[in-house]
């Protein structure tokens, strides 16, 4: 019995706490939609204060973004290294593995904001939108440095099937 009333306390608590308000976002689909050139994301922030607002917007974007690329290395990763058990590429692959988060990080820095919207509220709070995006091109350049770095002989099969799986998992990204 008390697991029914826990259950039915937990969705309450849920149901209360959704907002059936939804935020209007003033860029076009096109403009804010991942693509097979870019990764991008967009958020909006809200303060009396534009620098705190715009901060907030950028902050939430970022931290979108981060975790797609997060996931983005660690699938791409965790195939590749999957498909190629050989002795040749064990060494490689503890490499690898350790140049993930670092690959991640650096491209991080690569973000840019794309487009802004400053709204002004009528309660004179500014309601700040961005788009936030990656190009691919930082990731693609980010795996190369791994592959010039490595000591395995013949990585042109192997550079070439990661490329399949990184462009299959990015499309994945894009929908």
């Amino acid at each position: 019995m008390n697991r029914v009333r826990i259950s039915l306390l937990v969705w309450i608590v849920c149901c209360s706490c959704t907002s059936t308000s939804q935020l209007a976002i003033p860029f076009s689909v096109d403009a804010y939609h991942s693509s097979s050139a870019y990764l991008r994301t967009v958020s909006h922030g809200e303060s009396e204060s534009e620098n705190v607002a715009e901060r907030m917007a950028i902050h939430t974007a970022q931290i979108e973004l981060t975790s797609l690329i997060q996931t983005l290395v660690k699938n791409v990763s965790t195939e590749f290294n999957s498909a190629f058990q050989s002795a040749e590429l064990e060494g490689w692959k503890t490499y690898f593995q350790k140049e993930e988060m670092s690959i991640a990080q650096q491209t991080m820095t690569r973000l840019r904001v794309v487009e802004k919207k400053v709204i002004l509220r009528s309660d004179q709070r500014y309601e700040i939108w961005v788009i936030v995006e990656l190009p691919k091109k930082d990731f693609v350049d980010g795996f190369e440095r791994i592959f010039s770095a490595s000591k395995a002989s013949s990585l042109v099969d192997k550079k070439n099937r990661f490329r399949q799986v990184f462009d299959r998992e990015w499309a994945k990204l894009v929908h």
